[in-house]
């Protein structure tokens, strides 16, 4: 009688925990950030590409066509110059370039 409880016990609580391992990712770490936190990725901001039509300036920014005024995430295209833009948020400014500067020593 024993013998026949213990399987049935077994039995019923198998799929149960057959569910339950399924829902546990074994690469999650224990401690540490959440899953929430950890899904938020920050893409970088890059300067793409700066188009001038003659009459007006445009740039892309990230794959976005943008003109002064436009706003991309949390930062607003202040000017367009010659190789850089200007891009500016309530608390810092940011300037990116087409090309990032070389300096070579003379020889």
């Amino acid at each position: 009688m024993y013998k026949l409880l213990s399987i049935i016990t077994v039995l019923i609580f198998l799929p149960l925990s057959h569910a339950v391992a399924q829902e546990i990712d074994p690469t999650r770490p224990l401690f540490g950030e959440s899953q929430a936190s950890s899904n938020k990725v920050t893409q970088a901001i890059e300067l793409q590409s700066i188009i001038n039509n003659g009459q007006q300036l445009t740039v892309v920014i990230n794959g976005r066509l943008l003109k002064v005024g436009d706003k991309i995430e949390q930062y607003q295209l202040k000017k367009i110059n010659k190789n850089s833009v200007v891009l500016s948020s309530t608390d810092k400014h940011l300037e990116l370039s087409l090309f990032s500067p070389i300096v070579a020593k003379s020889q």
